[in-house]
């Protein structure tokens, strides 16, 4: 009897999203599906890795449960080891130092396949790595500025010529920052730049925005009407706005092939800001980035598709068909024949085919639902 392919989900438990992926992989399509918390380490978690003759593979444990049949994992904002605390300030650094390299370590060497992979990640979710591969495979975007010079911070805004954005460089958890226009104060207060980096870039009126889901070698565009908005500038502040499927003009979509396959991520979340005129203009990839909201108000079962997406993953992997990681292959749009199904429309809403021709060309977003 087939064993049932093994998905490891490394995120924070009870977090509601990843709860509903571990119940689609269970019900859908009879995964083995587990979910790890990576500070419920070592307090609340024994490990162990164990090597045996030289040529033959280690053995992983993670409390009693061997980690050998894992066939797919999705990396999906975990935390660190939560090491007591109770010791000098020196120890507790030693130990979160051990407990991180261990627990990270023992992971990392699962011949899985990967959803991202966090080396690939991690590279991925520097911003100015990111913008600058999209650059190199062809994407364009807003002209920008990242600087702790003020000097070269007001010399970009006196070019720009008009109304300059900022936001942060990186990432962290808690409320997410906002997107905001700089403002006179602001300017005022350009020298605290010296100490802490700035992202500035030239606010591109809307026409609306375009948030693509990634899964694999399938994209999931959506256009969010942000011009009609409470808070233009940023598109996650009003979800009032009309989100619907669309489809993504042939460019972007390959140019988005390259840029997933140079950044070696076969997951990640892209936005787009569309201009009055109809231009597509990159923002950037969150290779972690939200997507369940997108479902709700669209009915596109983007769920599914990634429980399916991981699912074929852990089962060629158990097959020794794809043992690699998926970044480096299921990412490609160039292999999506291989042992894992290709994702197709067929699953979506019937919303999502009634797509604005317009969008497609390139030629106006009026009709789309814009300003």
């Amino acid at each position: 009897m087939t064993p049932s392919p093994r998905v490891l989900i490394v995120a924070e438990r009870d977090d509601p999203d990843d709860l509903l992926m571990q119940d689609r992989l269970r019900r859908l399509h009879g995964c083995e599906a587990t979910l790890l918390d990576m500070s419920t380490f070592p307090v609340e978690r024994r490990g162990a890795l164990v090597h045996g003759s030289t040529g033959t593979r280690p053995a992983a444990y993670l409390g009693d449960e061997d980690l050998a049949g894992v066939g797919a994992v999705w990396w999906r904002r975990p935390r660190r080891s939560a090491v007591p605390g109770e010791y000098y300030l020196f120890d507790v650094d030693f130990l979160q130092v051990e407990c991180d390299h261990f627990l990270e370590g023992l992971l990392w060497s699962l011949p899985a396949a990967w959803v991202n992979h966090p080396t690939d990640e991690i590279l991925a979710s520097r911003k100015l790595h990111q913008l600058a591969t999209a650059a190199r495979v062809g994407l364009v975007g807003p002209p920008t500025v990242v600087t702790n010079d003020v000097a070269r911070a007001q010399e970009f805004m006196r070019a720009a010529g008009g109304p300059v954005i900022t936001k942060r460089i990186g990432t962290t958890r808690g409320l997410a920052t906002q997107t905001l226009l700089v403002s006179a104060g602001d300017v005022d207060r350009l020298d605290s730049i010296r100490t802490c980096p700035t992202l500035l870039q030239r606010y591109i009126e809307p026409g609306g925005d375009v948030r693509v889901v990634v899964i694999g070698s399938e994209q999931y565009a959506f256009w969010i009407d942000s011009a009609a908005g409470a808070n233009p500038v940023d598109s996650r502040i009003d979800l009032r706005v009309e989100h619907r499927p669309l489809a993504l003009p042939e460019r972007e979509e390959a140019l988005l092939h390259e840029l997933f396959r140079a950044l070696r991520l076969s997951f990640g979340v892209v936005d787009f800001r569309v201009s009055a005129t109809g231009e597509y203009n990159f923002l950037e990839v969150n290779p972690s980035g939200q997507f369940g909201y997108l479902e709700v108000m669209t009915d596109v079962p983007l769920f599914d598709h990634l429980a399916r997406f991981l699912a074929a993953s852990a089962q060629a992997a158990s097959q020794g068909l794809g043992s690699d990681s998926a970044n480096a292959t299921n990412a490609s749009p160039s292999r999506s024949g291989g042992p894992w199904p290709a994702h197709t429309s067929d699953g979506r809403s019937a919303a999502s085919r009634r797509i604005d021709a317009r969008l497609r060309t390139g030629s106006g977003v009026n009709a789309a639902g814009g300003s």
